[in-house]
């Protein structure tokens, strides 16, 4: 009957006054229980539950969610995205009743749709521990890689929550739809969304695939610079302008597959990073990670990595780094 009836069927079941799980591939730290009854015992009514951070493991490590999270945002958040993992939770038996326990409908996004409805729909508060509780290493044949599932999930959480959900959240999602090229009859359910939602929605869409078509083509464009630079180069560089570089402390804010590049092209002419600046990566080669909110004062220079929202970064940066800030199309045209 699937995972959603045997959680509800085990809540139906279960004496208890909380309720805790613990999937296949998930473990717990030792006094994750001990932790949260204790919170729970000592807050408020209108508390539902407890839940704390998760470390991730799928082709890198992550911690879930991010040590900047602000749990007095927590209703926006949610609102996008899912920062809450099921396997941390430790819910009130009463709540989890009250609101009906999982929708059995969900192919995947169930705890982020249960979570959201006690949050958002019925306004309950939460508690959050600020540590690791749960390790979850993802297996191959996990439901997390299912990408139909995950297309049917949203269609679903959008046709349920449609009219408490604002415009921007509504159109992350609406783009996320988008991007995967849905068709047939995901299409024909997604045209219904935007005419139920009741918002100039259109607008915002054809605002973000403009932005992300702008975006693809600045990405392509600066690779194709990128390679021509370096055949027109004897030493097949494109730093050849950045030599003034050695010797300088340098970080890489953005550690995907462009910060590897620069990485990658920097080692190659000897210049050393000293730091990386991400907000989820806990590693990245032998460089020191940080946040963006804790950059060491001894960086002179800052490399963003980053296409989307680099002026939005370039202007968080200004606030706490007095030093120099390169895009990757300075390092390219210039």
């Amino acid at each position: 009957m699937g995972a959603n009836y045997s959680r509800n069927l085990g809540c139906k079941i279960a004496k208890g006054n909380y309720f805790a799980f613990l999937d296949s591939d998930n473990s717990w730290i030792p006094n994750k229980l001990e932790l949260q009854i204790d919170r729970l015992a000592y807050s408020n009514d209108n508390v539902a539950f407890v839940f704390g951070r998760m470390e991730l493991n799928y082709i890198n490590t992550y911690i879930i969610p991010p040590d900047n999270l602000n749990i007095d945002e927590l209703n926006k958040i949610i609102c996008k995205e899912n920062v809450i993992d099921n396997n941390t939770v430790l819910i009130k038996r009463s709540v989890f009743h009250q609101v009906g326990g999982f929708d059995e409908a969900m192919p995947r996004l169930q705890d982020w749709e249960l979570y959201y409805r006690i949050i958002v729909v019925y306004q309950y508060a939460v508690e959050y521990v600020n540590e690791v509780l749960d390790y979850n290493v993802v297996q191959a044949d996990s439901i997390t890689r299912d990408e139909r599932k995950h297309i049917d999930a949203l269609l679903l959480f959008l046709e349920k929550h449609i009219e408490t959900l604002n415009a921007d959240s509504i159109t992350e999602h609406m783009w996320t739809l988008i991007k995967k090229n849905i068709k047939g009859q995901d299409e024909d359910r997604l045209k219904k969304l935007l005419a139920a939602s009741k918002i100039a929605n259109t607008s915002h869409i054809l605002y973000k695939l403009l932005n992300e078509l702008y975006t693809q083509t600045e990405y392509y464009e600066t690779l194709l610079k990128w390679k021509e630079n370096l055949e027109r180069n004897p030493a097949r560089t494109i730093f050849s302008n950045y030599k003034d570089m050695n010797g300088v402390t340098i970080a890489i804010y953005g550690l995907g597959k462009w910060g590897e590049l620069i990485y990658d092209e920097l080692k190659g002419q000897g210049i050393k990073v000293l730091y990386g600046i991400d907000r989820e990566k806990e590693n990245f080669r032998d460089v020191v990670v940080v946040r963006p909110d804790e950059i060491p004062t001894d960086i002179e220079v800052i490399i963003v990595s980053v296409f989307q929202q680099y002026e939005e970064i370039c202007e968080v940066l200004s606030g706490k780094f007095d030093g120099r800030i390169i895009s990757i199309k300075d390092l390219i045209t210039t």
